[in-house]
């Protein structure tokens, strides 16, 4: 049985050699390829090849494969006027040779080939606090009368989702005709568009926000698309508003947005997609009025009511009476007058202003005692203060001893100062003159009346010799006071020949008398 087995399989093996050599005869095998494989792949600067094997021989085919064109990504890159596939080869190429490139071909503000929005460039964008979104903030840089806000915007290479207005964003410019918003815009802030005398049209869409309220996390407030008071507040201009979506989604959001359109002008279209829709002028609800600014007796105030909205009414205020507080007496040489300041705005003027009612020199009015003008004085080493000392260019006959000299305190009269001075009849001394020198009055022949104010007296020796006509002395202290003085120093009235009186405040008494002087 074995036997058998052995001879079948040589055989086979013999018939299957003799096929081979009639295939393959002295090297000539009608080859079976198998598929090709790329042995170095062709690129667009360089020829490339492929390799095949025979299935039989294992004999191999190669073959060239020719440079290909340029590869481009799938994506489209953009500009503001023009769309493209960037080159991904990395060749360099005319811009008019990148696959698809071609300017746009907006319709409704959307590129029909590309996709690309119409967006103005150079706005201004702020971060919403809080999360990763911005808002358009102002103009910027912007030069277009017709502004399109885009959908996103990038910085430093991140793109940040576009989904608001700023407050007063827009407010006051001037040559803005048309603004384009898509429905990514959810919030337009206060007056966001207030003042463009020309803005004519402006474009906004409703904005679902109910998937993203059904995912809120925990303390998380729902989100609701808003519009901002006094929209349009003084856009004398506008006459339409294009709204993407349906009247009732209109009234829907306008109800929700009480004062959007404060100051609105009259008459501006709502064009929704399904027809025309409400646009109703609210009126303002005015508050209480309140002071923001008191009248005064010179200034006008003014008081101030708003509405929630923020538009607010002024009126004036009048001025009021001034309220004054006098001051006390002031005064020059000829006249008295008192000073009136207002309380309230710190106006003064002068009030009582009148000539002085001089008695015995001093002014019943005001109290104030003329001073003689020009005579002589003299400092006190290191004391800061001054004496009298002597008639010098002064006319009075009788004379006035002012309080200071030069702004410092006149203190007393020096030794010899109006000796013998010729046709003086009194002199003032006011209580800051405490002490008198020796001789002060010597030979004044003239002089028939001398008042001390101050019962802190000192007297020199001889104050009085030759004074052969005084009578009084007007002092402004108690005889007692008096006696102490000149119990001080006896000498003060030698040269006296005659009797002297002495006025004090309890009484007339003798000063001196020739019967005293021993």
């Amino acid at each position: 049985m074995k036997k058998i087995l052995f001879i079948t399989v040589a055989a086979i093996l013999l018939v299957t050699a003799s096929f081979s050599l009639l295939a393959c005869g002295e090297g000539e095998c009608e080859h079976t390829w198998g598929d090709w494989v790329v042995g170095r792949a062709a690129t667009c600067g360089e020829d490339g090849y492929s390799i095949r094997s025979c299935t039989k021989c294992g004999e191999q085919g190669r073959r060239t494969d020719r440079a290909t064109n340029h590869s481009f990504a799938e994506h489209w890159t953009t500009s503001n006027t023009h769309h493209w596939h960037d080159i991904t080869c990395g060749h360099s190429v005319a811009a008019s040779a990148l696959y698809g490139y071609g300017e746009h071909e907006f319709i409704d503000n959307v590129c029909a080939v590309c996709g690309a929005e119409l967006v103005t460039q150079g706005l201004s964008y702020e971060p919403n606090l809080g999360e990763q979104t911005v808002s358009v903030s102002n103009i910027g840089n912007a030069n277009s009368t017709v502004v399109h806000i885009g959908i996103a915007y990038n910085i430093n290479n991140s793109r940040y989702p576009i989904v608001g207005v700023k407050a007063s964003a827009f407010r006051g410019l001037k040559g803005l005709v048309g603004v384009y918003m898509r429905n990514n815009i959810i919030s337009i802030g206060d007056r966001a568009f207030a003042g463009c005398t020309d803005l004519s049209y402006i474009q906004l869409a409703y904005v679902d926000t109910t998937d993203r309220n059904e995912n809120l996390d925990e303390g998380e407030l729902p989100v609701y698309q808003t519009l901002g008071v006094a929209l349009f507040d003084g856009s004398s201009a506008l006459e339409t508003i294009r709204f993407s979506g349906t009247k009732e989604q209109w009234a829907e959001l306008t109800a929700r947005c009480h004062g959007w359109d404060f100051g609105m002008p009259e008459g501006v279209s709502v064009i929704c997609d399904d027809g025309e829709g409400v646009s109703a002028v609210t009126e303002h609800t005015l508050g209480e009025w309140r002071v923001v600014k008191d009248a005064t007796c010179s200034v006008q105030g003014r008081m101030e009511r708003s509405c929630y909205c923020g538009y607010t009414e002024s009126m004036p205020v009048e001025t009021v009476d001034h309220t004054f507080i006098f001051s006390g007496w002031q005064n020059d040489r000829t006249n008295h007058w008192k000073v009136a300041s207002c309380t309230s705005c710190g106006h003064s003027e002068t009030v009582e202003l009148d000539e002085h009612d001089f008695v015995s020199h001093t002014c019943i009015v005001c109290d104030i005692t003329t001073v003689t003008q020009g005579l002589d004085y003299k400092g006190i080493l290191g004391t800061g203060t001054y004496l009298v000392e002597g008639i010098g260019d002064a006319l009075d006959q009788n004379i006035i001893i002012g309080v200071r000299y030069s702004g410092s305190p006149i203190v007393g009269i020096a030794d010899g100062a109006f000796e013998n001075t010729d046709g003086l009849l009194s002199v003032f001394c006011q209580s800051n003159i405490t002490s008198v020198g020796d001789s002060a009055f010597s030979g004044c022949a003239d002089l028939a009346e001398v008042r001390f104010d101050s019962a802190e007296l000192t007297l020199g020796s001889s104050v009085f010799d030759g004074c052969t006509s005084l009578s009084w002395i007007v002092f402004g202290g108690t005889y007692e006071q008096w006696l102490a003085i000149t119990e001080a120093n006896p000498d003060w009235s030698n040269g006296l020949d005659h009797k002297v009186y002495v006025h004090c405040t309890d009484g007339d008494k003798v000063a001196f008398s020739p019967s005293n002087a021993e």
